[in-house]
C-alpha cells in the first residue's frame, strides 16, 4: 500500500481507507484502497500504477449516483471494476491490460481491484468505504 498521499504529478488521493464487501452479513471481501475523490484523480484512475497487490485497489468516490462509464485504457495490467451505488454492487466488469472500450453501469462508486480479485463478488452484495 502507498504511503499517507499516493501523488502523481498534480492528481493526489488519500489512502488508509478499506472497501469491505459483505453478504448477508458476512465479509465477501476487504481490500486496502486509495481512494479518488477529485475529479482529476477520478480521471487518472490506475493509470499511474504499475501494478495492483492483491487485496489492494482503488476506490473512486463520484459526487452523485449516476451512469459511470470506467475504461482501462493506459493501464497496463488487467482489472475487475465493482459498481456500487446506494452501498450495493450493481455490477462487475473485467478488463483486460490497457483495454480501451467503456463499461457502464449506475454507480457512486467504482471499486477497481487486479483482474480476478473480485471473483467472490456477485451483484447486490453490500460496499463500502471505512476509512
Amino acid at each position: 500500500m502507498r504511503a499517507a498521499v499516493f501523488a502523481l504529478g498534480l492528481v493526489a488521493c488519500e489512502s488508509g481507507a478499506a472497501a469491505v464487501v459483505e453478504r448477508d452479513g458476512a465479509r465477501v471481501a476487504e481490500f486496502a484502497v486509495d481512494v479518488a475523490e477529485t475529479a482529476d484523480a477520478r480521471r487518472e484512475g490506475l493509470r499511474g500504477y504499475d501494478s495492483l497487490a492483491p487485496g489492494v485497489g482503488l476506490w473512486i468516490a463520484f459526487p452523485v449516483e449516476d451512469e459511470v462509464c470506467i475504461t482501462n485504457e493506459g493501464v497496463g495490467f488487467a482489472i475487475d471494476a465493482v459498481y456500487v451505488a446506494g452501498g450495493a454492487v450493481t455490477a462487475i466488469e473485467s478488463f483486460g491490460a490497457g483495454e480501451a472500450a467503456l463499461r457502464c453501469a449506475r454507480a457512486d462508486a467504482v471499486l477497481e481491484v487486479a483482474g480476478g480479485e473480485a471473483g467472490a463478488i456477485v451483484i447486490g452484495d453490500d460496499a463500502r468505504l471505512v476509512r
